[in-house]
């Protein structure tokens, strides 16, 4: 049995979608995607580690990491700074 990494890129991408297609029949598959072939099934017929052929399966079914705002969205402008620094603010 051969890791992943021992494949050029071009056959990672051939594995990984001959993975995907053997045990939920479709490239994009969902947490409710029916599960057909089982991890160990998969892994002697591509030749390929069991644990290599799990990683595959649970990364497509994390979902994408949500969009986190800039570091530019928590810096406050010139404008802000003043306002809470002025004189009639910490007077409050």
């Amino acid at each position: 049995m051969k890791k992943l990494l021992q494949y050029t890129e071009q056959e990672q991408a051939q594995i990984k979608t001959a993975v995907l297609l053997l045990r939920f029949r479709c490239e994009t598959p969902t947490h409710t995607s029916y599960k057909h072939v089982s991890y160990s099934t998969i892994s002697r017929a591509l030749n390929v580690s069991y644990n290599s052929v799990q990683h595959i399966c649970v990364q497509a079914l994390r979902p994408a990491d949500p969009l986190r705002p800039s570091r530019a969205a928590y810096e406050l402008s010139q404008e802000h700074v003043e306002f809470l620094t002025s004189y009639s603010t910490l007077e409050k």
